[in-house]
């Protein structure tokens, strides 16, 4: 699998730190949660997520993942 996250330059500019959009809107929860950890990794504060994924469903892994 490929990168699953952009930086977004504008919106980092814009709030003074970094921000990120994961690209693809449907992820297995174990590549949601590296992907959070890596993104908290490197500095990011806000990450925008347009996911297709079942909402109640995700909610919850996205809460238990630091989301």
């Amino acid at each position: 699998m490929g990168k699953t996250y952009q930086r977004l330059e504008w919106d980092s500019t814009f709030f003074g730190f970094p921000v990120a959009s994961i690209i693809q809107s449907k992820l297995p929860i174990p590549v949601i949660r590296q992907t959070l950890e890596e993104l908290r990794e490197k500095g990011f504060r806000l990450v925008y997520w347009a996911s297709l994924m079942d909402e109640d469903k995700i909610a919850d892994e996205l809460e238990a993942a630091g989301g």
